[in-house]
């Protein structure tokens, strides 16, 4: 076949000179030009798209390196771009060294790369928003899922405190009443009888009034210490506090209470036992579960307050020989929202407030209150806090750490 009907572009050029030679008639439909006459009368750079891609193309040329199956883009001599795949080898043309240059217009398949390209990167935008609306929807989800974790335990939160709240109402509804209608009661007869009364009777009478008052300010009291709890305002000062100390006064200040109901209260304490806490909800605490003793153990009863350091703990039990309690009523009675009040040995009325009261606190001072009962076998509630020494202890670990 002759190489002005051979389908590719063929175009010969002087090696020396750089100008075309001979160009087939595909060559110039490839190129666009007029005709051969206008095509060899061109410049070849003119033809070039990229000055730089010309000059790399004019080293290898003069140099005698071959072009292989070089794809670059070039331009049409109506100034449209097109790709063009290049090859090139040495030949002999009217007698001088030429070389002989193929060209395959390669335009529409790189038209169909590029689309290819395009729609492959399209896809991967695509993909990438599909993966990251996937990742706003499992952030959404699991943002769902803790704000219903947090409404369920808010939810639970409520229904606590809505039980608390029902359990005051209760307390000022009627268990405030009781001391306070005493009160009223031997206040009237005391006004009414004061000039006429026997003077044993006015006694009796004073003692009447006395107690209902204690009982209606130990009330007051706990369900002052209470609210405190619940409104997170009770502020803890601690202190180096000497328990034994604390126990005495405690059982000092309970001894005439429990001497009047025939029930025997001691302090057993041996050697000095610091710890850092409260000295304040210490005693709110001993307070409590010594008048929780005194309440339940009938007269000839016995109860004994001992203190002993084990391990880094300094423990605290208040043992009485009184009614006790059934083991699946123990966990009850330190939970404000369960009906747990019962009548003391001589009637005393309570409110089922001592106990939660004194857990919640011993919790604020980093302690723990654990109960032990068996019916007719009386009840042991022991209280633990950390020593002095243990404190000290961890606080140089602390430091020797940093």
């Amino acid at each position: 076949m002759a190489l002005e009907d051979c389908p590719i572009g063929i175009a010969i050029v002087d090696v020396q000179t750089g100008q075309r030679l001979f160009a087939n008639r595909a060559l110039v439909g490839i190129l666009e030009a007029g005709s051969v006459a206008e095509l060899l009368s061109s410049e070849i750079h003119e033809t070039w798209a990229s000055r730089e891609d010309f000059k790399q193309f004019s080293r290898y040329f003069y140099d005698g390196e071959h072009l292989i199956n070089i794809e670059t883009e070039r331009l049409t001599l109506t100034g449209r771009p097109i790709w063009v795949l290049m090859n090139t080898q040495d030949v002999e043309f009217q007698g001088r060294p030429t070389r002989l240059i193929w060209h395959i217009d390669i335009s529409e398949r790189k038209a169909a790369e590029a689309a290819a390209l395009a729609s492959q990167e399209e896809l991967n935008s695509q993909i990438a928003e599909l993966r990251d609306r996937e990742e706003r929807l499992e952030e959404q989800a699991m943002t769902l899922v803790n704000l219903a974790e947090d409404h369920a335990e808010m939810s639970v939160e409520l229904q606590r405190l809505n039980q608390n709240k029902d359990k005051i109402f209760s307390i000022i509804a009627h268990d405030l009443r009781s001391p306070f209608n005493a009160l009223l009661g031997f206040t009237e007869l005391l006004s009414a009888g004061a000039e006429t009364m026997e003077r044993e009777d006015l006694a009796d009478y004073s003692a009447s009034v006395h107690e209902a008052a204690q009982q209606a300010f130990k009330l007051m009291e706990n369900l002052l210490h209470w609210s405190r709890l619940q409104m997170d305002r009770v502020s803890v000062e601690i202190v180096d506090l000497d328990l034994g100390q604390a126990v005495h006064a405690n059982v000092n200040l309970l001894a005439p209470v429990a001497a009047k109901k025939g029930v025997e209260l001691v302090g057993e304490t041996g050697q000095p036992v610091l710890a850092p806490t409260d000295g304040d909800m210490i005693d709110t605490i001993l307070r409590n579960l010594i008048s929780n003793a005194i309440k339940f153990t009938p007269s000839g009863g016995r109860i004994a307050v001992s203190l002993e350091q084990i391990g880094p703990d300094c423990h605290i039990r208040v043992a009485d020989t009184g009614m006790g309690v059934e083991q699946d009523q123990l966990g009850k009675l330190m939970l404000i929202d369960q009906k747990t009040t019962s009548t003391g040995t001589a009637g005393e009325i309570g409110t089922g407030l001592g106990l939660p009261l004194c857990a919640e606190l011993i919790v604020k001072l980093g302690g723990n209150l654990t109960l032990e009962s068996e019916p007719g076998e009386g009840m042991t509630a022991t209280l633990i806090l950390p020593s002095i020494d243990a404190t000290k202890s961890e606080n140089d670990s602390d430091q020797f750490q940093n």
